[in-house]
């Protein structure tokens, strides 16, 4: 295989993206590339100073620089062959159509433990917060070891909290082994790659409302009226709610039932703090709300 154009690359990030949304991933894939911001460039900056931090503790480590993958993925074979004991950085893995590239990888006596460095906070990867930082690693793993790679552990580095500036760099990472925890996600990503896999290399998937709109940089380009679907201005509401309402057809305030009626007590004081943010917010016939004004008054 080569890097011609009818050899087109699933990236992680068009994966996981089509994940929660179909038309997300295949923009993300396909296309117009998104003019980074300020704080964009400054996270990637940050990553970058970081990941080199990292790459310090493995004075004699391999990197594997360039960046088509093709070219990467023969690199990395010749050099897994020729130097089996090396530490690797950014080595590159293809499976099918999918590309998946390593921040680290160190030889073990079983395989390879692959290393993810986060520019983030030490993580609880059991909740909300951290299941995105599982979901990536999870990805590299599934695509490394269907590349046919032992992997025989795999580990998140984040920022120690402990960390203070100053202290040593060898306790500015706090490690968390997570290989048990990615294995139900790596299943299903082998389940559902084939569908995957269908739509990102198609035309262009038509846009579907849900809940993951909000905030979603393309939530205008997607809908143009997006901000009339008020529902996605109430603060503090859980996705699960919101995908509710719009499962049963809701997506403006005053489509809303009392909120006492709602099955999830957060979604009542949600609308509850809403109408006390928007003065004007009125009741009117059986129980709806009504928002008399589109913007917060001081």
């Amino acid at each position: 295989m080569n890097g011609n154009g009818s050899n087109r690359l699933i990236t992680k990030r068009a994966f996981l993206n089509a994940k929660k949304c179909p038309r997300l991933g295949w923009e993300t894939m396909n296309g117009a590339k998104q003019p980074l911001t300020l704080e964009a460039e400054y996270e990637f900056f940050e990553g970058n100073q970081i990941g080199g931090l990292a790459k310090k503790r493995f004075q004699n480590g391999i990197e594997i620089a360039d960046r088509d993958p093709y070219v990467a993925e023969n690199e990395t074979r010749r050099v897994i062959g020729a130097n089996p004991h090396s530490v690797l950085f950014e080595p590159a893995f293809i499976h099918r159509q999918f590309v998946a590239r390593a921040d680290i990888l160190v030889p073990t006596e079983t395989g390879f433990s692959i290393l993810e460095v986060k520019a983030a906070m030490e993580q609880n990867l059991e909740n909300a917060q951290g299941k995105e930082y599982l979901e990536d690693i999870a990805y590299t793993i599934w695509v490394c070891r269907s590349a046919g790679i032992t992997i025989s552990s795999a580990n998140l580095w984040f920022l120690s909290r402990a960390y203070r500036y100053g202290d040593c760099e060898d306790t500015m990472f706090a490690e968390i082994e997570c290989l048990a925890l990615a294995e139900p996600l790596i299943e299903a990503y082998e389940a559902d790659s084939g569908r995957i896999e269908g739509f990102l290399l198609d035309t262009r998937p038509d846009p579907l409302l849900r809940a993951e709109c909000k905030g979603c940089e393309r939530n205008t380009e997607c809908f143009t009226d997006f901000y009339d679907h008020t529902i996605f201005q109430i603060p503090r509401i859980t996705s699960a709610v919101l995908q509710g309402w719009i499962d049963e057809g809701i997506t403006r305030v005053e489509q809303i039932e009392e909120p006492t009626g709602l099955n999830e007590p957060r979604a009542g004081k949600a609308v509850d703090n809403h109408r006390a943010t928007f003065p004007r917010l009125q009741r009117f016939g059986r129980g709806a709300l009504r928002l008399a004004i589109p913007y917060r008054l001081p």
